[in-house]
Protein backbone atom coordinates (compact mmCIF):
# COMPACT_ATOMS: atom_id res chain seq x y z
CA UNK A 1 0.00 0.00 0.00
CA UNK A 2 1.14 3.42 -0.73
CA UNK A 3 -0.70 6.61 -0.56
CA UNK A 4 0.21 10.49 0.00
CA UNK A 5 -1.07 12.60 2.78
CA UNK A 6 -1.46 16.63 1.97
CA UNK A 7 -1.32 18.46 4.77
CA UNK A 8 -1.75 22.55 3.90
CA UNK A 9 -0.16 25.24 6.13
CA UNK A 10 -1.15 29.06 6.00
CA UNK A 11 1.37 31.52 6.53
CA UNK A 12 0.72 35.10 6.92
CA UNK A 13 2.80 38.01 8.29
CA UNK A 14 1.74 41.06 10.02
CA UNK A 15 3.48 44.35 9.48
CA UNK A 16 7.02 44.11 10.34
CA UNK A 17 9.97 41.56 10.43
CA UNK A 18 9.90 38.11 11.83
CA UNK A 19 13.09 37.25 13.93
CA UNK A 20 14.63 34.03 13.46
CA UNK A 21 13.89 33.23 16.64
CA UNK A 22 10.28 33.80 16.45
CA UNK A 23 10.46 31.87 13.25
CA UNK A 24 11.77 29.05 14.71
CA UNK A 25 9.21 28.63 17.64
CA UNK A 26 6.23 28.72 15.33
CA UNK A 27 7.99 26.47 13.00
CA UNK A 28 7.95 24.24 15.99
CA UNK A 29 4.29 24.71 17.07
CA UNK A 30 2.90 23.89 13.78
CA UNK A 31 5.61 20.75 13.59
CA UNK A 32 3.98 19.30 16.14
CA UNK A 33 0.46 19.89 15.23
CA UNK A 34 1.23 18.83 11.73
CA UNK A 35 2.69 15.36 13.31
CA UNK A 36 -0.52 15.17 15.49
CA UNK A 37 -2.94 15.53 12.70
CA UNK A 38 -0.35 13.11 10.32
CA UNK A 39 -0.83 10.59 13.54
CA UNK A 40 -4.89 10.99 13.87
CA UNK A 41 -4.72 10.15 9.45
CA UNK A 42 -2.19 7.35 9.43
CA UNK A 43 -3.99 4.95 11.89
CA UNK A 44 -7.22 5.42 10.62
CA UNK A 45 -6.19 4.52 6.86
CA UNK A 46 -3.36 1.76 7.96
CA UNK A 47 -6.72 -0.03 9.57
CA UNK A 48 -8.91 0.40 6.69
CA UNK A 49 -6.35 -0.85 4.35
CA UNK A 50 -5.67 -3.93 6.65
CA UNK A 51 -9.72 -4.35 6.63
CA UNK A 52 -10.04 -3.98 3.07
CA UNK A 53 -7.98 -7.35 2.87
CA UNK A 54 -9.88 -10.93 1.93
CA UNK A 55 -10.54 -12.41 4.65
CA UNK A 56 -8.56 -10.41 7.50
CA UNK A 57 -12.34 -9.79 9.43
CA UNK A 58 -11.82 -13.59 10.48
CA UNK A 59 -8.44 -13.97 10.75
CA UNK A 60 -8.64 -10.92 13.52
CA UNK A 61 -11.37 -12.65 14.87
CA UNK A 62 -9.33 -15.69 15.54
CA UNK A 63 -6.37 -13.27 17.29
CA UNK A 64 -8.71 -12.44 19.63
CA UNK A 65 -7.49 -14.25 22.90
CA UNK A 66 -9.82 -16.35 24.58
CA UNK A 67 -10.45 -14.02 27.70
CA UNK A 68 -11.69 -11.22 25.31
CA UNK A 69 -13.99 -13.38 23.17
CA UNK A 70 -17.55 -12.34 23.84
CA UNK A 71 -18.66 -16.45 23.42
CA UNK A 72 -18.14 -19.27 21.38
CA UNK A 73 -18.82 -17.63 18.45
CA UNK A 74 -16.37 -16.22 16.07
CA UNK A 75 -18.79 -14.44 13.85
CA UNK A 76 -18.17 -10.77 13.50
CA UNK A 77 -18.86 -7.48 11.71
CA UNK A 78 -17.66 -4.01 11.98
CA UNK A 79 -19.60 -1.84 14.12
CA UNK A 80 -18.15 1.50 14.55
CA UNK A 81 -15.39 3.11 15.95
CA UNK A 82 -13.98 3.54 19.45
CA UNK A 83 -11.00 6.64 20.38
CA UNK A 84 -8.29 6.47 22.29
CA UNK A 85 -6.23 9.24 23.32
CA UNK A 86 -2.30 8.90 23.52
CA UNK A 87 0.21 11.43 24.85
CA UNK A 88 3.09 11.14 22.47
CA UNK A 89 6.27 13.33 22.31
CA UNK A 90 4.76 16.24 20.17
CA UNK A 91 1.20 16.29 22.27
CA UNK A 92 -1.64 14.04 22.70
CA UNK A 93 -3.18 11.94 19.59
CA UNK A 94 -6.41 10.63 19.57
CA UNK A 95 -6.26 7.39 17.75
CA UNK A 96 -9.62 6.03 16.37
CA UNK A 97 -9.91 2.38 16.28
CA UNK A 98 -11.97 0.40 14.50
CA UNK A 99 -14.63 -2.15 16.23
CA UNK A 100 -15.90 -4.97 16.08
CA UNK A 101 -19.26 -7.00 16.99
CA UNK A 102 -20.24 -10.56 17.77
CA UNK A 103 -23.28 -11.15 15.57
CA UNK A 104 -24.34 -13.91 18.64
CA UNK A 105 -24.20 -11.96 21.71
CA UNK A 106 -23.43 -8.39 20.36
CA UNK A 107 -20.53 -8.05 22.56
CA UNK A 108 -17.65 -5.03 21.06
CA UNK A 109 -14.07 -6.07 21.00
CA UNK A 110 -11.40 -4.00 19.35
CA UNK A 111 -9.00 -6.32 18.11
CA UNK A 112 -6.58 -3.46 16.85
CA UNK A 113 -5.02 -2.70 20.32
CA UNK A 114 -3.12 -6.21 19.17
CA UNK A 115 -2.05 -5.33 16.09
CA UNK A 116 -1.23 -1.13 16.53
CA UNK A 117 0.56 -2.56 19.96
CA UNK A 118 -1.51 -0.67 22.44
CA UNK A 119 -1.67 -1.81 25.60
CA UNK A 120 -5.24 -1.96 26.73
CA UNK A 121 -4.91 0.94 29.59
CA UNK A 122 -1.46 2.83 28.69
CA UNK A 123 -1.92 6.20 27.85
CA UNK A 124 1.74 7.04 26.96
CA UNK A 125 3.76 5.91 23.55
CA UNK A 126 6.45 3.93 24.41
CA UNK A 127 8.91 7.37 23.56
CA UNK A 128 7.14 9.33 25.76
CA UNK A 129 7.89 6.49 28.54
CA UNK A 130 11.23 6.83 27.67
CA UNK A 131 11.46 10.88 27.87
CA UNK A 132 9.33 10.80 31.07
CA UNK A 133 11.94 8.39 32.65
CA UNK A 134 14.93 10.14 31.62
CA UNK A 135 13.76 13.21 33.55
CA UNK A 136 12.36 11.73 36.36
CA UNK A 137 15.80 10.26 37.61
CA UNK A 138 17.20 13.45 37.52
CA UNK A 139 14.64 15.42 39.13
CA UNK A 140 11.71 15.06 41.35
CA UNK A 141 8.13 14.26 40.47
CA UNK A 142 6.60 17.83 40.68
CA UNK A 143 9.63 19.19 38.42
CA UNK A 144 9.03 16.79 35.76
CA UNK A 145 5.36 17.36 35.84
CA UNK A 146 6.58 21.17 35.35
CA UNK A 147 9.06 20.54 32.93
CA UNK A 148 6.14 18.62 30.66
CA UNK A 149 3.77 21.70 31.56
CA UNK A 150 6.66 23.92 29.69
CA UNK A 151 6.51 22.09 26.65
CA UNK A 152 2.51 22.03 26.37
CA UNK A 153 1.90 18.51 27.80
CA UNK A 154 -0.05 17.46 30.77
CA UNK A 155 1.69 14.83 32.92
CA UNK A 156 0.47 14.59 36.61
CA UNK A 157 2.57 13.80 39.45
CA UNK A 158 0.14 10.46 40.28
CA UNK A 159 0.56 9.67 36.46
CA UNK A 160 4.72 10.01 36.43
CA UNK A 161 4.57 7.91 39.85
CA UNK A 162 2.28 5.02 38.47
CA UNK A 163 4.69 4.88 35.54
CA UNK A 164 7.83 4.48 37.35
CA UNK A 165 6.03 2.17 40.29
CA UNK A 166 3.43 -0.23 38.24
CA UNK A 167 5.55 -0.96 35.36
CA UNK A 168 7.90 -4.23 36.17
CA UNK A 169 11.26 -2.58 34.54
CA UNK A 170 13.00 -5.62 34.33
CA UNK A 171 16.51 -4.59 32.48
CA UNK A 172 18.12 -8.15 33.56
CA UNK A 173 19.56 -9.78 31.25
CA UNK A 174 21.85 -13.12 31.52
CA UNK A 175 25.17 -11.60 32.70
CA UNK A 176 27.10 -14.73 33.88
CA UNK A 177 29.19 -15.47 30.79
CA UNK A 178 30.63 -11.49 30.75
CA UNK A 179 30.85 -10.42 34.73
CA UNK A 180 34.73 -10.69 35.50
CA UNK A 181 34.33 -8.85 38.88
CA UNK A 182 31.92 -7.23 41.20
CA UNK A 183 31.69 -4.14 43.13
CA UNK A 184 28.88 -3.77 46.16
CA UNK A 185 28.37 -0.96 48.22
CA UNK A 186 25.14 0.55 50.66
CA UNK A 187 23.57 3.26 51.59
CA UNK A 188 20.83 3.93 53.99
CA UNK A 189 17.56 5.97 53.44
CA UNK A 190 14.62 6.90 55.17
CA UNK A 191 11.39 5.08 54.25
CA UNK A 192 7.70 6.66 54.36
CA UNK A 193 7.46 5.19 57.76
CA UNK A 194 10.35 7.40 59.10
CA UNK A 195 12.71 4.36 60.02
CA UNK A 196 16.44 4.12 58.43
CA UNK A 197 16.65 1.49 55.86
CA UNK A 198 19.16 -0.04 53.54
CA UNK A 199 19.38 0.01 50.00
CA UNK A 200 22.44 -2.13 48.36
CA UNK A 201 24.13 -2.09 44.85
CA UNK A 202 25.76 -4.61 42.65
CA UNK A 203 27.68 -4.16 39.56
CA UNK A 204 29.77 -6.44 37.51
CA UNK A 205 32.14 -5.21 35.15
CA UNK A 206 33.74 -7.51 32.33
CA UNK A 207 37.51 -7.95 31.02
CA UNK A 208 37.44 -4.78 28.98
CA UNK A 209 35.94 -2.74 32.10
CA UNK A 210 32.75 -1.98 30.76
CA UNK A 211 30.18 -2.66 33.41
CA UNK A 212 27.90 -4.99 32.42
CA UNK A 213 25.15 -6.46 35.26
CA UNK A 214 23.36 -3.79 37.75
CA UNK A 215 21.09 -5.12 40.44
CA UNK A 216 19.59 -3.04 43.29
CA UNK A 217 18.32 -4.61 47.01
CA UNK A 218 15.91 -3.07 49.46
CA UNK A 219 16.04 -3.48 53.23
CA UNK A 220 17.32 -7.31 52.50
CA UNK A 221 20.62 -8.30 54.29
CA UNK A 222 23.73 -9.49 52.78
CA UNK A 223 23.11 -13.04 53.30
CA UNK A 224 20.22 -12.78 51.33
CA UNK A 225 21.67 -10.68 48.86
CA UNK A 226 24.67 -13.30 48.60
CA UNK A 227 21.98 -16.04 47.85
CA UNK A 228 20.48 -14.16 45.28
CA UNK A 229 23.78 -13.54 43.10
CA UNK A 230 24.33 -17.04 43.60
CA UNK A 231 21.40 -18.49 42.11
CA UNK A 232 22.06 -15.99 39.02
CA UNK A 233 25.01 -18.15 38.50
CA UNK A 234 27.68 -15.14 38.39
CA UNK A 235 31.05 -16.64 38.54
CA UNK A 236 33.41 -13.44 39.31
CA UNK A 237 37.18 -13.53 39.54
CA UNK A 238 36.48 -10.77 42.35
CA UNK A 239 34.71 -9.31 44.35
CA UNK A 240 35.57 -5.41 45.63
CA UNK A 241 34.22 -4.38 48.70
CA UNK A 242 34.66 -1.31 51.36
CA UNK A 243 34.32 -3.76 54.79
CA UNK A 244 31.04 -2.81 55.41
CA UNK A 245 29.62 -5.26 58.26
CA UNK A 246 28.24 -8.54 56.54
CA UNK A 247 29.26 -7.42 53.33
CA UNK A 248 31.72 -10.72 53.38
CA UNK A 249 28.85 -13.38 52.72
CA UNK A 250 28.68 -12.06 49.09
CA UNK A 251 32.61 -13.26 48.30
CA UNK A 252 31.56 -16.41 50.47
CA UNK A 253 28.61 -17.20 48.61
CA UNK A 254 30.32 -16.99 45.11
CA UNK A 255 33.34 -18.38 46.30
CA UNK A 256 35.34 -15.61 45.07
CA UNK A 257 38.85 -13.72 46.16
CA UNK A 258 37.86 -10.72 48.16
CA UNK A 259 40.00 -7.44 47.78
CA UNK A 260 39.51 -4.90 50.61
CA UNK A 261 39.40 -1.21 49.25
CA UNK A 262 42.43 0.28 50.19
CA UNK A 263 40.98 4.03 50.24
CA UNK A 264 38.20 2.88 52.95
CA UNK A 265 40.85 0.93 54.73
CA UNK A 266 43.01 3.82 55.54
CA UNK A 267 40.12 6.01 56.10
CA UNK A 268 38.24 3.23 58.33
CA UNK A 269 41.97 2.86 60.27
CA UNK A 270 41.49 6.72 61.15
CA UNK A 271 38.54 6.29 62.67
CA UNK A 272 39.59 3.35 64.22
CA UNK A 273 41.87 5.02 66.06
CA UNK A 274 39.89 7.90 67.31
CA UNK A 275 37.81 5.15 69.03
CA UNK A 276 40.94 4.21 70.20
CA UNK A 277 41.60 7.62 72.01
CA UNK A 278 44.56 8.78 68.96
CA UNK A 279 45.49 12.30 69.06
CA UNK A 280 45.00 13.66 65.69
CA UNK A 281 49.16 14.02 65.30
CA UNK A 282 49.20 10.44 66.12
CA UNK A 283 46.43 9.35 64.36
CA UNK A 284 47.47 10.82 60.80
CA UNK A 285 51.05 9.34 61.11
CA UNK A 286 49.66 6.07 61.63
CA UNK A 287 47.42 6.09 58.44
CA UNK A 288 49.73 7.52 56.41
CA UNK A 289 52.26 4.77 57.45
CA UNK A 290 49.88 2.42 56.84
CA UNK A 291 48.97 3.71 53.47
CA UNK A 292 52.68 3.76 52.31
CA UNK A 293 52.55 -0.02 53.28
CA UNK A 294 50.03 -0.56 50.66
CA UNK A 295 52.26 0.81 47.70
CA UNK A 296 53.97 -2.40 45.99
CA UNK A 297 56.10 -2.25 43.31
CA UNK A 298 55.45 -3.77 40.40
CA UNK A 299 57.16 -3.48 36.47
CA UNK A 300 55.98 -1.00 34.48
CA UNK A 301 53.78 -3.34 32.22
CA UNK A 302 51.11 -3.41 35.37
CA UNK A 303 48.42 -3.31 33.16
CA UNK A 304 49.23 -6.54 31.06
CA UNK A 305 49.52 -10.22 32.49
CA UNK A 306 52.72 -10.44 34.48
CA UNK A 307 55.79 -11.92 33.08
CA UNK A 308 56.77 -15.54 34.45
CA UNK A 309 60.61 -14.04 35.10
CA UNK A 310 58.98 -11.41 37.03
CA UNK A 311 56.03 -13.30 39.18
CA UNK A 312 58.31 -14.34 42.14
CA UNK A 313 59.91 -10.46 42.68
CA UNK A 314 56.03 -9.24 42.62
CA UNK A 315 54.86 -12.54 44.99
CA UNK A 316 57.86 -11.74 47.11
CA UNK A 317 56.87 -7.86 47.73
CA UNK A 318 53.45 -8.30 48.70
CA UNK A 319 54.42 -11.15 51.20
CA UNK A 320 56.59 -8.35 52.68
CA UNK A 321 53.87 -5.42 52.51
CA UNK A 322 51.87 -7.65 54.37
CA UNK A 323 54.71 -8.75 56.87
CA UNK A 324 55.05 -4.61 57.79
CA UNK A 325 51.22 -4.54 58.32
CA UNK A 326 51.25 -7.07 60.97
CA UNK A 327 53.96 -5.56 62.16
CA UNK A 328 51.91 -2.43 62.31
CA UNK A 329 49.11 -3.81 64.05
CA UNK A 330 51.08 -5.06 66.87
CA UNK A 331 52.82 -1.83 67.24
CA UNK A 332 49.62 -0.75 67.79
CA UNK A 333 48.29 -3.36 69.86
CA UNK A 334 51.01 -2.73 72.30
CA UNK A 335 50.37 0.95 72.71
CA UNK A 336 46.80 -0.46 73.54
CA UNK A 337 44.98 0.67 70.48
CA UNK A 338 43.01 -2.69 70.40
CA UNK A 339 40.35 -1.93 67.97
CA UNK A 340 42.57 -0.27 65.34
CA UNK A 341 45.06 -3.24 65.25
CA UNK A 342 42.49 -6.06 65.46
CA UNK A 343 40.49 -4.05 62.17
CA UNK A 344 44.38 -3.92 60.58
CA UNK A 345 44.70 -7.59 61.26
CA UNK A 346 41.25 -8.51 60.07
CA UNK A 347 41.98 -6.68 56.35
CA UNK A 348 45.63 -7.56 55.70
CA UNK A 349 44.74 -10.32 54.09
CA UNK A 350 42.31 -8.88 51.50
CA UNK A 351 44.21 -5.40 50.25
CA UNK A 352 46.43 -7.70 47.67
CA UNK A 353 44.05 -9.65 46.49
CA UNK A 354 44.20 -7.70 42.96
CA UNK A 355 48.18 -8.04 42.59
CA UNK A 356 47.81 -11.66 43.31
CA UNK A 357 44.92 -12.42 40.88
CA UNK A 358 46.78 -10.19 38.06
CA UNK A 359 49.91 -13.07 38.66
CA UNK A 360 48.01 -15.60 38.42
CA UNK A 361 45.71 -14.72 35.40
CA UNK A 362 46.60 -11.52 34.44
CA UNK A 363 43.48 -10.00 34.80
CA UNK A 364 43.49 -6.58 35.98
CA UNK A 365 41.14 -5.84 38.63
CA UNK A 366 40.71 -2.60 40.92
CA UNK A 367 42.05 -1.88 44.10
CA UNK A 368 39.70 0.18 44.73
CA UNK A 369 35.59 0.63 45.07
CA UNK A 370 35.93 4.40 43.30
CA UNK A 371 33.78 2.93 40.44
CA UNK A 372 30.68 1.82 42.07
CA UNK A 373 30.92 5.15 44.89
CA UNK A 374 30.62 7.57 41.55
CA UNK A 375 27.02 5.39 41.07
CA UNK A 376 25.99 5.64 45.22
CA UNK A 377 26.78 8.77 44.60
CA UNK A 378 24.41 9.99 41.75
CA UNK A 379 21.69 7.63 43.32
CA UNK A 380 22.03 9.86 46.65
CA UNK A 381 21.52 12.68 44.95
CA UNK A 382 18.13 11.61 43.60
CA UNK A 383 16.71 9.55 46.81
CA UNK A 384 18.20 11.57 49.26
CA UNK A 385 18.57 15.20 48.10
CA UNK A 386 15.87 15.72 45.68
CA UNK A 387 13.34 13.66 47.78
CA UNK A 388 14.11 12.45 50.91
CA UNK A 389 11.51 9.52 52.16
CA UNK A 390 10.61 6.70 50.11
CA UNK A 391 8.51 3.06 50.13
CA UNK A 392 10.23 0.47 48.88
CA UNK A 393 8.75 -0.65 46.05
CA UNK A 394 9.21 3.10 44.45
CA UNK A 395 12.50 3.31 45.93
CA UNK A 396 13.73 -0.54 43.97
CA UNK A 397 12.28 0.74 40.83
CA UNK A 398 13.90 4.47 40.65
CA UNK A 399 17.11 2.96 41.87
CA UNK A 400 16.74 0.41 39.13
CA UNK A 401 15.78 2.51 36.00
CA UNK A 402 18.66 5.10 37.36
CA UNK A 403 21.32 2.25 37.13
CA UNK A 404 19.90 0.98 34.08
CA UNK A 405 20.23 4.88 32.04
CA UNK A 406 23.56 6.25 33.83
CA UNK A 407 25.51 3.03 34.29
CA UNK A 408 24.84 0.83 31.07
CA UNK A 409 23.71 3.05 28.58
CA UNK A 410 24.16 1.06 25.84
CA UNK A 411 21.83 -1.66 27.92
CA UNK A 412 19.50 1.26 28.33
CA UNK A 413 19.24 2.15 24.59
CA UNK A 414 18.66 -1.66 23.45
CA UNK A 415 16.14 -2.24 26.07
CA UNK A 416 14.14 0.68 24.27
CA UNK A 417 15.18 -0.63 20.79
CA UNK A 418 13.72 -3.68 22.03
CA UNK A 419 10.43 -2.13 23.69
CA UNK A 420 9.43 0.18 20.71
CA UNK A 421 9.63 -3.02 18.60
CA UNK A 422 8.25 -2.28 14.75
CA UNK A 423 8.88 -4.30 11.59
CA UNK A 424 10.50 -1.67 9.84
CA UNK A 425 7.59 -2.12 7.40
CA UNK A 426 6.37 1.66 7.44
CA UNK A 427 8.19 4.17 5.48
CA UNK A 428 7.46 8.12 5.80
CA UNK A 429 9.44 10.32 3.59
CA UNK A 430 8.32 14.29 2.94
CA UNK A 431 8.34 14.64 -1.23
CA UNK A 432 7.99 18.45 -1.07
CA UNK A 433 7.80 21.17 0.40
CA UNK A 434 7.20 24.75 -1.62
CA UNK A 435 5.23 27.90 -1.34
CA UNK A 436 2.54 28.76 -2.70
CA UNK A 437 1.87 32.62 -2.73
CA UNK A 438 -1.76 32.12 -5.18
Amino acid sequence: MEFTVKLTVSIKVEAGWPDVNEIVGDVDQIGNEMKQALMELLTPALQQDYLSQDGVERNLAHSIPKSDQPCEHRDFRRAGTRERSLKTPFGTVNIVLQQLRCKACGKFVTPFFDVLGLKQWDRLSQLTQRQVLGIVTETSYRRTEGIFQSLGQTFSRMAIHSLVTKRDWDFTEDPSPAVTHLMVDGTGYHGIDGNRKDLRVVIGVNSTGTTCFTQCYVGKDWSVIAEDLKQRKLVPRQVTVDGEPGIDAVAEALKAPEQRCQVHFTRDLGYTLWKDGVTKAGRDRLTEQAQGLLAVEVPLYDTEPVRPADRQYVEARIDKRIEELRLLAEEIRGKGYLRAATYIEGAVDKLFTRLRLWIETGLICPATTNRIEQVMGQIARRIKHIHAKWGDVGLEKMVKVLLKKVVEPLAWAKFWVRELGGTNCLQLKLLECKVDYA
